[in-house]
C-alpha cells in the first residue's frame, strides 16, 4: 500500500460516508424513508462531500509521499471524481 502521509485516516471518513449510504439509503425502500425530503437531500449532500474528501485526501497523499507524480495525481484525481460522480448519481 503507497501514501501513509496522513495514517490512511482518509479510510476513516470513508467510512463515515459508506456507513450513511448505506443506513440510509441502501437499507431503505424510498418509502420508508423516515426523513423529510430536505433532510434527505442533505444527507445526500453529506456522503457525496465526504467521499469527496476521501478521494482528495488520498490522492494528496500519494503524491506527498511521492507514489504519485504531479501528473499522474492530476490524472488519478480526475479519473477518482469522475467515478465517484457516477456512482452518487444512484443516490438521488
Amino acid at each position: 500500500m503507497s501514501g501513509g502521509t496522513f495514517g490512511y485516516e482518509q479510510f476513516y471518513v470513508l467510512n463515515i460516508a459508506e456507513k450513511l449510504e448505506a443506513m440510509f439509503f441502501k437499507n431503505k425502500k424510498k418509502e420508508e424513508f423516515f426523513y423529510s425530503e430536505e433532510t434527505r437531500d442533505e444527507f445526500i449532500k453529506a456522503i457525496s462531500t465526504l467521499k469527496t474528501a476521501a478521494v482528495y485526501a488520498e490522492r494528496i497523499d500519494y503524491l506527498l509521499a511521492e507514489d504519485d507524480s504531479e501528473e499522474t495525481f492530476h490524472k488519478r484525481l480526475k479519473e477518482q471524481l469522475d467515478a465517484l460522480s457516477v456512482s452518487l448519481k444512484g443516490l438521488k
